[in-house]
């Protein structure tokens, strides 16, 4: 317990006011309990100081290791906010210890948590917690040791936890006309999403070469229109030739005509000849394509 003393002077040159020592106890929550072999529980350590403010406590705690073991500690929620000493524990030896020290102004109060011991319970008995020693000092500025009394605790250790059993679901022969309507849900839920996909398909089918007909149909009017006024434009232009081979017959009738104006002549007919067979060849090529 040096190391509390020490710690002591700390609080002394902070100049904590004095205060009137009242009694301080230190003990467990719960206090009592059974529990079955193999299981695990908790029990915390209270410090309980009501009227007079605590800065610091300590305390060695016993408890019988071929019953019990120490699984794990706990500072959660503690009152401590310093430790001089981590809480340990040691199995072989079947002990727990702790130093802490509270900042001023201290700790006033009947529940001070300080830590929590989880216990494995070992074998069947009685099993007897209990400090084998403590201390509590006073946040009067000397340090006194005010712990007026340690507490126990006895838990009873029964037999080994039981063991739940594994449930069984009891084996029961459905009748055929529920087997059948099983069937025939796993058939549809089947059945009926490749009857959507296919409905899909033929309406997109359909929808697609419905569109393609229209297109057709327009493209068709468009060639129709584009070919009458070839038509036009191309008979326009064959009369115009026509009128100026006739203009240079006539001629010929008046005097002769020159060899160029023959040439003219001839080169003009077969030219019309031509256009007129290209025209023709490349509408009916178009009209086949758009069938």
């Amino acid at each position: 317990m040096a190391k509390i003393y020490k710690i002591i002077l700390f609080f002394l040159l902070l100049g904590f006011a004095p205060l009137s020592a009242d009694a301080a106890n230190l003990y467990f929550s719960p206090s009592s309990g059974s529990h079955a072999v193999g299981t695990t529980f908790s029990v915390s350590v209270y410090v309980s100081s009501a009227d007079q403010a605590i800065n610091a406590a300590s305390g060695a705690i016993s408890f019988p290791k071929d019953k019990l073991e120490a699984a794990s500690l706990s500072k959660t929620d503690s009152i401590f906010t310093l430790w001089v000493q981590e809480p340990s524990f040691s199995n072989s030896a079947g002990t727990v210890n702790f130093e802490g020290i509270v900042l001023n102004p201290g700790f006033t109060g009947a529940t001070g948590k300080i830590l929590t011991i989880n216990f494995r319970t070992k074998a069947t008995g009685l099993a007897l917690v209990n400090f084998s020693s403590g201390l509590v000092l006073s946040n009067d500025g000397k340090g006194t040791n005010i712990l007026a009394s340690l507490g126990n605790i006895q838990f009873s250790l029964g037999g080994a936890a039981p063991t739940v059993p594994e449930s069984t679901t009891p084996s029961v022969e459905r009748p055929v006309f529920l087997k059948l309507g099983s069937w025939a849900v796993s058939l549809l839920a089947v059945a009926v999403p490749l009857v959507a996909l296919v409905i899909l398909l033929l309406f997109i089918t359909w929808y697609g070469w419905h569109k393609f007909s229209m297109f057709r149909k327009k493209l068709k009017k468009e060639v129709r229109e584009a070919e009458s006024a070839l038509h036009k434009a191309f008979d326009l232009l064959k009369e115009d030739i026509r009128e100026q081979v006739k203009m240079l017959e006539k001629t010929k009738n008046k005097r002769e005509l020159t060899e160029e104006e023959e040439k003219v002549i001839k080169q003009l007919k077969k030219d019309l000849d031509d256009a007129e067979k290209f025209v023709r060849k490349e509408i009916e090529d178009i009209e086949r394509e758009v069938k």
